[in-house]
């Protein structure tokens, strides 16, 4: 009888887990980035009763794992690289237009642009 009941707890136990991981993604669902968890369940080892057999002990949970695709992870972290690279490009050329006062009528190239006319 007892164990009948740890069965039956150990199920429950597990299911309200996977419940709060059903909640924890429909609560992160509009999240920028967040992936999907999954939970895995597996049935415990069962108990050896002597001249009965095996009587079952529940199940558990033994891993929750993050539901991703490969293919845009690795295009995501591929692309990242570049864009780092053309943002730094970008904020130094934006500093470099400040310090010559581009574009604007008392720029550097309005002044050779004045110059090459003449």
């Amino acid at each position: 009888m007892f164990f009948g009941f740890n069965s039956a707890v150990r199920g429950l136990l597990a299911s309200q887990r996977a419940l709060y991981t059903t909640n924890h993604n429909i609560d992160n669902a509009n999240t920028k980035g967040y992936s999907r968890q999954q939970v895995e369940q597996r049935a415990t080892n069962p108990f050896k009763m002597p001249g009965i057999g095996f009587l079952g002990t529940g199940t558990e949970i033994y891993n929750v794992k993050r539901v991703r695709d490969s293919f845009v992870d690795f295009k995501y972290w591929s692309e990242m690289a570049p864009l780092g690279e053309w943002e730094i490009k970008k904020n130094s050329l934006t500093e470099i237009e400040k310090l010559m006062g581009e574009p604007s009528k008392s720029s550097f190239t309005q002044y050779m642009n004045d110059f090459i006319k003449v």
